[in-house]
């Protein structure tokens, strides 16, 4: 059974590369959308033993009340820093199997999860690389030895070099959909182009995209400002 660990950074600066493109709001809202589907994913896949939750300011009542669900918040953990508050919150999981996963992969699918228990077989370390082959979007770990987080520029080679650096067994784990994060304006013409082609989003997504698209400055400066996914704002 796994351990899962999930970041969520302040919600009033989430996405605020996609600026040039979203409003304040639609930013925000998107940020719950995704992280409200990949809560999901996770909590319906069979090997959860349960889901830790670090959250910055305006995720308070976001998730509170799920079942096998913690949420805890930044300014309870002594570190400073995503990497540092994802080194706390390892020590605090107690399955010998952990993963910390983003909440900004929309495609996200059990399949995925299972693909990273998988490479745990025989292994110490699973990393997951975003489809740019730079960032990180998941580490799994099936060894109590302390490995430094990098989350950042570059963080998958420099998680892979300090891997092997450390004598540890690792492997690389990538699919389509594991790697589909939500960074940059030309992911968001990729979440278009496949919500055109038919989905494969969650709910939470579906419904955000719904309200959103075209995503093009000009149009979406226009837009109302629209309402937090139904799901997501009760939860």
């Amino acid at each position: 059974m796994f351990d899962v660990l999930m970041p969520l950074k302040n919600l009033a600066a989430a996405k605020d590369r996609l600026s040039s493109l979203l409003t304040s709001h639609q930013r925000g809202t998107l940020a719950v959308a995704m992280a409200t589907d990949v809560l999901e994913t996770v909590l319906e896949w069979s090997a959860c033993r349960s889901i830790t939750l670090i959250v910055g300011a305006g995720w308070e009542q976001t998730f509170a009340d799920r079942q096998r669900v913690t949420v805890v918040h930044e300014f309870s953990l002594p570190g400073k820093g995503l990497n540092q508050l994802l080194e706390c919150g390892l020590t605090r999981l107690q399955s010998a199997h952990k993963i910390i996963l983003h909440g900004d992969l929309p495609l996200l699918t059990m399949n995925d999860l299972d693909m990273i228990a998988s490479a745990l077989e025989g292994n110490d370390l699973a990393i997951c690389p975003d489809y740019r082959q730079t960032g990180t979007n998941a580490i799994g770990f099936s060894c109590d030895q302390f490995f430094p987080l990098q989350f950042g520029e570059d963080s998958f080679s420099r998680h892979c070099a300090d891997a092997s650096l450390r004598g540890l067994r690792w492997v690389s784990v990538q699919s389509e959909t594991l790697s589909a994060d939500v960074d940059l304006p030309d992911d968001l013409q990729s979440l278009e182009d496949r919500y055109l082609e038919g989905g494969g989003f969650g709910a939470n997504m579906r419904r955000w995209i719904d309200r959103n698209i075209p995503f093009s400055a000009a149009e979406n400066r226009t837009l109302l400002e629209p309402s937090l996914p139904a799901s997501a704002s009760g939860v």
